[in-house]
């Protein structure tokens, strides 16, 4: 029994999930993954920890988009936001830790650009796009399961060499 014993200690270690923070690691000899509230927890050594932090997450991005009239515009955009903890292992799986690359940015970026293009430089005004971005996000179904958000703000302004 001492022996068994000792043989967990060295196959576990124990791992400490911080408060606004979820952990997640698969566990190969089991076969299934485990989400880990905050506190102390043993897992396996072979296993790969994954900590996403439930804290707000703060975007600052500068992208560049064509009007209707065909002017390039420079759009400072400030999007605050965080993950739903309930969502982690869809988050995990579907897309996977480096989310914000590739979930969230993207996301930005092509509706930034789809709504610009709609309006001649003279009629766009940031206020309206914020509304319908923030709209757009929180009637997406798929990403609003996963990503909260808190708020955006954009500046635009006609994009200087």
């Amino acid at each position: 029994m001492v022996s068994f014993f000792s043989c967990k200690l060295i196959s576990e270690e124990e791992i400490l999930v911080k408060p606004f923070e979820i952990g997640i690691y698969f566990d190969d000899s089991a076969g299934k993954m485990t989400v880990l509230n905050s506190g102390k927890h043993n897992i396996p050594r072979s296993a790969s920890l994954f900590i996403y932090s439930l804290e707000d997450v703060y975007v600052k991005e500068n992208i560049q988009a064509l009007t209707k009239d065909k002017k390039q515009i420079a759009c400072k955009v400030n999007y605050r936001y965080n993950l739903n903890s309930k969502a982690i292992r869809k988050l995990h799986v579907e897309v996977g830790p480096n989310f914000n690359e590739r979930l969230v940015l993207p996301k930005i970026r092509s509706v930034i650009r789809k709504l610009c293009s709609a309006h001649d430089f003279v009629d766009i005004e940031a206020s309206e796009i914020e509304k319908a971005i923030t709209s757009m996000f929180k009637n997406d179904v798929e990403y609003s399961e996963l990503i909260k958000t808190i708020s955006f703000k954009l500046k635009i302004k006609l994009y200087k060499n």
